[in-house]
């Protein structure tokens, strides 16, 4: 399991919004914060509910998270690559021995979590379990950040040599999210999710273009 002193080691995101990898032992405003996330953005079949907070205790399993500032979310003219440092220039600082430390907030300014990746690593492979965005966040490279930022704790720290997860066939922005990042679909898994809700079984094999 990962010490809780590495949450510093997770590449800090520019501009408003920066990922966080949460503790082992977990921190109650994240945790109720993702609970609450969670709750909101799945419907009824998929919401986990306070699952998610015994999913994140099981052995080798890690989340990241998203945060953001208790100020609305940006202007929708903004785009990513303005909100958001390019993953790559972070992974570099990381790899060199810098250190992402949470900026500095008004005493009276809370931060909030808008998104979040929660994977699982088993053997030589790591699968994503989970990743949600606030609605209000999606569309400016909240969820590529968090993807990347996956692969590169999962490859640095469990030397994985693949990621795979499972999307609903239906979820069009989804699919391009994980296809523009690499993975590729191995099969159809009909039925998966329930009687006519179909799913990719994706995977990315490390040394791909990413």
């Amino acid at each position: 399991m990962p010490a809780a002193g590495d949450t510093e080691r997770v590449p800090q995101v520019a501009g408003p919004c920066s990922i966080r990898r949460l503790p082992v032992k977990g921190h109650q405003a994240v945790l109720q914060q993702l609970l609450t996330l969670e709750k909101k953005l799945f419907k009824k079949q998929d919401n986990w509910g306070d699952l998610l907070a015994k999913e994140i205790q099981r052995r080798n399993t890690f989340l990241l998270y998203a945060e953001a500032p208790a100020a609305s979310a940006p202007p929708a003219e903004h785009t990513a690559a303005a909100n958001l440092q390019p993953v790559q220039q972070a992974l570099r600082k990381a790899r060199a021995g810098g250190i992402a430390r949470p900026p500095q907030r008004p005493p009276q300014q809370q931060a909030s979590v808008v998104g979040y990746i929660l994977f699982t690593t088993t053997g030589l492979n790591a699968h994503i379990s989970k990743l949600a965005v606030a609605a209000e966040w999606r569309r400016r490279g909240v969820a590529r950040s968090l993807v990347q930022a996956a692969v590169e704790l999962a490859s640095r720290e469990r030397r994985v040599s693949s990621l795979s997860l499972h999307v609903d066939a239906s979820n069009e922005a989804a699919l391009g999210l994980y296809h523009g990042q690499g993975f590729a679909s191995e099969a159809l898994l009909e039925d998966y999710y329930c009687r006519g809700r179909h799913a990719h079984k994706m995977r990315l094999e490390l040394g791909s273009s990413l």
